[in-house]
């Protein structure tokens, strides 16, 4: 699934709190949407996924995060407060991001990700090839 179903749904550009632009971007499954809020602070992105990536909606996180790791300087952060849940897509979109990511010498970052897909991450043995944070300006402020 590429992202140009994304916009079946819409793209809503807004502005929160601190003069950073964010954008909502929702992927059309059909019945379903997932739901992406995308965040400007300084030169990184911080994406939120809003629910469990599983399925198609791994699949249109994994797509949109590809696509912003391709710009020419990537700095990327997931913020993960609200995945309850990543199936193996989503993993594999994470790890793939990651290693590509690596390659340019650079890093994702995870930020809040809860108990069950942190034993995910530790259960695969994966965990070690990300960078976790508790707080988003922590991960924002790492890439200085």
């Amino acid at each position: 699934m590429g992202l140009a179903h994304q916009v079946n749904a819409g793209i809503l550009s807004r502005m929160v709190g601190s003069a950073h632009p964010t954008r909502l971007i929702t992927f059309d499954q059909g019945s379903n949407f997932v739901k992406v809020e995308q965040q400007q602070v300084g030169t990184v992105d911080v994406l939120t996924p809003g629910g469990a990536l599983v399925d198609e909606d791994a699949e249109g996180f994994t797509d949109l995060l590809h696509q912003r790791i391709q710009s020419p300087n990537p700095r990327v952060v997931v913020a993960m407060q609200d995945v309850a849940y990543m199936d193996s897509v989503a993993l594999e979109g994470l790890l793939a991001a990651s290693e590509e990511l690596s390659d340019r010498a650079a890093a994702l970052k995870l930020v809040n990700v809860t108990p069950a897909c942190r034993e995910i991450l530790e259960l695969t043995g994966l965990a070690a090839r990300f960078r976790f944070f508790n707080d988003v300006q922590d991960a924002v402020r790492s890439f200085l």
